[in-house]
This record gives C-alpha cells, structure tokens and sequence, in this order.
C-alpha cells in the first residue's frame, strides 16, 4: 500500500484483502484466529507466494472495511465454474464425547468456491 500521509504504520493489506478474509469469516461463522489459519491454508495450497492477514490485523480492521453481498444484475449468460468441498464442523462437546461417550455436537458444512471465466 502506498504511505497515507498519516503518522503510524502503514497498510500492509488492502481493504479487498480484508473484505475477503471477514467474508470468509461470516461463511463459515468461523473466529479471527481460525479465519486467519484457513485463508493462510488457501494461499498455501495455491502457492500464491502472498501472506495472510492476522487476527489482529482483521479485528483492526473490522471496523473501517465494510462487508457487504455483491449480487451480479442478470445481463447476459454467466459461465461458472463450481467446485463444492465439504467441511467438518467440530463442536465444543465434540472431545468430550469422544472421552466420556455419548453424542457431541456434531454437523456438516459445505462450502462452494465460485470463479467466473471469460467466455
């Protein structure tokens, strides 16, 4: 990020980096630190070369970056490409089941990452 002329550290992230992380975050209804470690998994995997915002940095951040739904107006065919990854969802009571017996809190979640390709 370019220096803003104000005293302080500058931005190392843009606010579209930000907005993708909390994004992330409201999805999968997930902490900053665990947010933090999935988007940090993602740019692993792609081998991207790029580094993930912390949890503080989010939190910070939270504040100034608004996270809004961006809904595409219909204008023509969209071609998509959709690749669907389910996602174990572990809850609090989940160790204790496995300790003590009994059911934990247990579920599934499945995420759905979209891209767009040019016709």
């Amino acid at each position: 990020m370019p220096p803003s002329g104000r005293p302080g550290g500058q931005q190392r992230f843009s606010d579209l980096a930000i907005e993708t992380a909390l994004t992330l975050r409201l999805v999968f209804h997930s902490p900053l630190r665990q947010t933090e470690g999935f988007l940090r998994s993602i740019l692993t995997m792609m081998r991207a070369g790029l580094v993930a915002p912390d949890h503080t940095t989010l939190s910070r951040r939270t504040q100034s970056v608004d996270v809004t739904a961006h809904n595409r107006p219909a204008k023509g065919p969209l071609h998509l490409i959709v690749d669907s990854t389910g996602l174990s969802v572990i809850g609090e009571g989940e160790w204790a089941a496995a300790k003590h017996g009994g059911r934990g809190i247990r579920g599934w979640r499945s995420s759905i990452w979209v891209s767009t390709v040019p016709a």
